[in-house]
């Protein structure tokens, strides 16, 4: 069995930059886990575990998307469920945010051609920046001034040309990733 997703990652320098920067905001705070800057993704579709042999008809379904490049840009800070009770810390999008909804609609609708369940979720187009891990008062704290001084994150626009099909293989140090295939997306 091989744990997978489908994403988009960043690429964009000045982005990466940005994200750094609230990324060490966040790991000074005690029960955050931000993510790993080699890691960053915007989750279009999580599939679990699924058997080796179905990887060849995914790619195969995930080679026929034809969705043309797009723009997006970063833009609020928030969390999921809310900032009371956060238990993940995201940023979302000023603007691309139809078209990775397109691109994740069309990712869902294609795995199922092929058996894969729809996503029950609605999808939200965000960026992860870290997991509340442990939920203490200090922690609650020290996430209200961290949400009070980071409203926005003031990324450049960034052109999303592909997006790529992902293994996740878990280790006590956290999750490693590893492609399994690109898409190009159309000029």
């Amino acid at each position: 069995m091989v744990r997978c997703f489908v994403c988009v990652e960043i690429a964009d320098s000045t982005n990466i930059q940005t994200i750094e920067e609230v990324l060490m905001k966040l790991k000074l705070i005690r029960g955050i886990r931000p993510v790993k800057t080699n890691q960053l993704h915007l989750t279009l579709k999580f599939l679990g575990e699924i058997a080796e042999k179905k990887l060849p008809s995914i790619i195969q379904q995930l080679k026929t998307i034809k969705i043309p490049t797009f723009s997006l840009k970063f833009s609020s800070i928030g969390s999921f469920p809310n900032n009371v009770r956060p238990r993940v810390i995201w940023t979302g999008l000023t603007f691309g945010n139809q078209e990775l909804t397109t691109l994740a609609k069309e990712v869902d609708q294609k795995l199922m051609q092929i058996g894969l369940p729809k996503e029950k979720r609605r999808f939200s187009p965000h960026l992860t920046l870290g997991r509340v891990k442990k939920l203490t008062n200090d922690t609650k704290l020290e996430l209200t001034t961290f949400f009070q001084e980071m409203k926005e994150l003031t990324g450049e626009e960034e052109k999303i040309t592909r997006f790529v099909f992902k293994e996740s293989m878990l280790t006590p140090s956290g999750a490693v990733y590893k492609d399994l295939a690109t898409f190009s997306l159309i000029e």
